[in-house]
């Protein structure tokens, strides 16, 4: 369920903190997170009131009563009800007394915010839910009847946004091994497509609907079209993060054990890294240490460590956790600060690490560790040449794959961590390349069950 989330400015902190709350499967759209530089305010909003979401929340106080931007959004959002024939407007009242100045209002049942506080807050996130949720269950029995002929089958993509996020991860699963120099031809996708899922595709001008579609909501960012022939570009953060979850955990959770108390760590930026932060997040709420530095060149990285000591009120000089970040221009892609070297850094000086912790795009005996830009490999580089230990992080999709530009040779002494369930004849293939090589590799092993915790790690 795709909800747009409609506010004046001085209501952003609350709804904020409401999107916080709100369940997982409530996928939300606020104009900060979402309008991307450059693009047209009003059309970027308009469409994903009219064409993207399920429901509008309004949160309206007298600002936003009296903010022509505020009603203008309303006026798109009542247009859309009028379309679909059914209630789109939930309203949310943060101050008394709106309904004599708002007509629309007064025979709609309107969630009211008691207070500010964090509980009624989460009330609030709460009643919300509950409403959500009713809707979604009048809904069911239709969103269950899927259309038979695979035509009809597209057309319903388009509305459902659970359809088309499946879909956009299983096109990223399946392109993801292929690059510019060795492209995945559509006719294959295609035939995987109608293999692995219940698109219902039954040709090229299908496929080229739906990855149109799915690139147009940027769903599929980072990956090329080219004709005949489709590629993964630029591996985006965004939905890098959503590829093999539990494996990335499961490594999180084994490197942070090995993670010493005092301990100097480098966390570079990528999906599986910013795993290892919130594995650490977890360790220093239960003090598994009592003084910890971690260097990182990651926006995220740095914003989840920020929010963890904001919510567990530590001060400037608390030394259960130092938080450095080097200075540079981020990458926008990948979140990623470059163009500074990680190891002179303000007031701290030039650091050796106990632990560099670095993110791949690409394993291969052939080439080593690569990635796509120089100056993130300059970047991973420099901090891998100042660490006692070297951990990359790399899950066995990445075998076999090779970039633009290495960063390191299995000549340096590298721990490749990698999570798998069961053998993988890829990691298998490696480990023996790398019996003769001061670099080994390290398996986590994780079971099929989803409940079921991660195991030690066999080293190979």
């Amino acid at each position: 369920m795709r909800i747009f989330l409609s506010h004046h400015e001085s209501a952003k902190p609350l709804v904020r903190e409401v999107r916080e709350y709100l369940p997982a499967h409530v996928n939300t759209w606020i104009d900060e997170y979402e309008i991307l530089l450059g693009a047209s305010l009003a059309d970027s909003i308009q469409t994903a009131i009219q064409a993207d979401a399920d429901f509008m929340v309004l949160f309206l106080d007298q600002h936003a009563a009296e903010s022509p931007w505020v009603q203008t959004e309303l006026q798109w959002a009542l247009d859309e009800e009028h379309r679909l024939g059914r209630p789109f407007v939930i309203p949310v009242l943060l101050e008394d007394g709106l309904d004599a100045s708002q007509p629309w209002l007064r025979e709609r049942l309107c969630l009211k915010c008691a207070g500010f506080t964090e509980a009624q807050v989460h009330g609030l996130a709460d009643e919300l839910s509950s409403a959500l949720f009713a809707w979604l269950s009048r809904d069911l029995d239709a969103l269950r009847a899927v259309p038979a002929r695979s035509e009809e089958r597209l057309l319903f993509a388009d509305r459902a946004d659970a359809l088309l996020e499946d879909a956009a991860a299983l096109i990223r699963h399946l392109v993801f091994p292929y690059r510019r120099d060795r492209p995945m031809k559509l006719t294959d996708l295609l035939h995987a497509l109608q293999s692995d899922s219940e698109l219902g595709l039954s040709s090229i001008d299908e496929l080229h609907a739906l990855l149109y579609r799915l690139r147009d909501r940027k769903m599929i960012s980072g990956i090329a079209l080219t004709g005949s022939s489709i590629f993964v570009g630029e591996e985006h953060l965004n939905w890098r993060s959503q590829e093999a979850v539990r494996a990335k955990r499961a490594v999180a959770e084994h490197l942070v054990d090995e993670i010493e108390d005092k301990a100097i760590v480098y966390l570079d930026a990528g999906s599986s890294t910013l795993a290892v932060c919130k594995a650490i997040c977890r360790g220093i709420q239960f003090r598994q240490w009592h003084e910890l530095i971690v260097v990182t060149n990651a926006v995220p990285i740095a914003a989840e460590f920020s929010e963890l000591a904001n919510r567990l009120g530590m001060e400037e000089d608390d030394t259960r956790l130092r938080v450095v970040v080097p200075g540079g221009e981020m990458r926008l892609n990948t979140s990623a600060l470059v163009g500074e070297s990680p190891a002179v850094l303000p007031n701290v000086g030039e650091l050796r690490y106990d632990l560099a912790v670095i993110g791949t795009n690409g394993v291969s005996y052939e080439y080593g560790c690569t990635t796509t830009a120089a100056s993130e490999a300059e970047s991973k580089r420099c901090a891998l040449e100042r660490a006692r230990r070297r951990i990359v992080l790399a899950e066995p999709a990445k075998y076999g794959i090779w970039q633009t530009e290495s960063f390191a040779s299995f000549q340096d002494g590298l721990t490749i961590m990698t999570a798998c369930e069961g053998a993988d004849a890829r990691v298998e293939t490696l480990a023996r390349q790398l019996e003769h090589t001061p670099s080994d590799i390290v398996v986590i092993e994780i079971s099929p069950e989803d409940v079921a915790p991660p195991r030690d790690g066999v080293r190979m």
